[in-house]
C-alpha cells in the first residue's frame, strides 16, 4: 500500500462517506440508490409535450425564436433532487461528481447520438448572475457543460451574460412567474460574431423551460440554430 492508499483510508476513516440517499456508509451515492433513477426513454417536444426523436421541435411547434429541440437524461426524482439541492446550495462538488460518473454507459450512448444532429455545435452553459456566481463560486452548468463536452467532443464558449440577479426559479411555482422572471436576463458578449451556428444550451434541470428559452431567443436573433441539453427534467 502506497502513501495515497494509506492518506485515502486514514481520510475515509476520520470522515466517511455516507450516502445522501440511503445513509449508508461507503460513498456519496451507493449503488443500490444509483439504480433508482430513471432515465428518460422517450423523448418530447418540448412545446406540444407528444413524443419526438431525440426531442425535436415538431416542425408545427417550431417558431422564428423557439428551440430546436431537447434532450434530458434523468427523471426528476427526490435523490436527484438531493444531489442538486446539496451541489448548488451547500458546496458538496464531490457529491455531484461522483454522481456525474456514475452515469450510465446508455445514456453516455444517448449523448453520443444527440451529437449527431447537432452540426459542430458550440455548448454554451446557462451562465450565473455575477452575485450568485461569487457567493456560490462555481456554475453548475459550466461543470455540467464540461463533463458533456468529454462525450460529445464540443467546445465549451462563453458567449452569454446574465445582466439581472433574478429571483431563483425554485422559488416560484407558477409558470407565468417565471415566464416574466426571466425576460431580458441575458445578452451576448459584445463584439462576438456567431451568425448561422448551432448552439447547445446546458443546464442542470427544467421544469418550464423559461430559461433556456429566454437564452434560446437571444440566439435566434443572429440566426442561430439553438438546441438544449440538460441533465434532469422536472
Amino acid at each position: 500500500m502506497n502513501a495515497y492508499n494509506i492518506s485515502m483510508s486514514i481520510t475515509d476513516l476520520m470522515f466517511p462517506k455516507f450516502c445522501i440517499g440511503c445513509h449508508i456508509v461507503g460513498s456519496y451515492i451507493c449503488p443500490k440508490c444509483i439504480s433508482t433513477l430513471k432515465s428518460i426513454k422517450k423523448d418530447i417536444c418540448i412545446y406540444c409535450k407528444k413524443t419526438s426523436y431525440m426531442g425535436l421541435t415538431h416542425a408545427n411547434c417550431l417558431k422564428k425564436y423557439n428551440i430546436d429541440g431537447l434532450v434530458s437524461l434523468y427523471h426528476y426524482s427526490p435523490l436527484l433532487k438531493k444531489i442538486i439541492k446539496n451541489y448548488k446550495y451547500r458546496l458538496a462538488t464531490k457529491i455531484f461528481k461522483e454522481f456525474l460518473y456514475a452515469i450510465s454507459i446508455d445514456d453516455i450512448y444517448k449523448l453520443i447520438r444527440y451529437k449527431k444532429l447537432l452540426n459542430k455545435a458550440l455548448i454554451q452553459p446557462i451562465p450565473l448572475s455575477k452575485k450568485r456566481l461569487n457567493s456560490r463560486g462555481f456554475n453548475q452548468s459550466l461543470t455540467l457543460s464540461k463533463y458533456f463536452s468529454q462525450f460529445l467532443g464540443l467546445p465549451v464558449v462563453d458567449y452569454l451574460i446574465r445582466t439581472k440577479d433574478n429571483i431563483p426559479q425554485a422559488q416560484l411555482q407558477k409558470p407565468l412567474l417565471r415566464y416574466y422572471n426571466t425576460r431580458g436576463i441575458f445578452t451576448l458578449r459584445p463584439h462576438i460574431n456567431i451568425k448561422n451556428k448551432t448552439i447547445l444550451l446546458v443546464d442542470d434541470i427544467i421544469t418550464t423551460g423559461s430559461t433556456l428559452k429566454e437564452a434560446c431567443r437571444v440566439f435566434k436573433k443572429n440566426n442561430n440554430k439553438v438546441c438544449a441539453l440538460t441533465l434532469v427534467k422536472g
